[in-house]
């Protein structure tokens, strides 16, 4: 069996659901590892590491938490336009 892990980075937490998508945290950086078990033992098929600019500047606790700053993310597309989902 083949297994996909995906972690995130966000602009924050989500504190209110019924607020609106574009008042939401945005994506910044998202990673994916596929791999499957064998022996116990997780054998790494492929990886995925992408950034991605939330069109807003970045607050210190962000920055300090994810290690990510502004200038890693200039000239990135927007995480819904970096999968054609805009």
């Amino acid at each position: 069996m083949e297994i996909v892990a995906f972690d995130t980075e966000t602009t924050g937490l989500v504190t209110n659901v019924k607020r609106p998508v574009e008042k939401q945290p945005k994506i910044v950086e998202l990673s994916a590892i596929r791999f499957r078990v064998k022996d116990g033992k997780p054998d790494i098929l492929s990886t995925f590491e992408g950034r991605f600019d939330p069109g807003e500047k970045l607050s210190k606790e962000v920055k300090r938490v994810t290690g990510i700053s502004d200038n890693d993310l200039k000239g990135r597309p927007s995480f819904s336009d970096g999968f054609g989902l805009s």
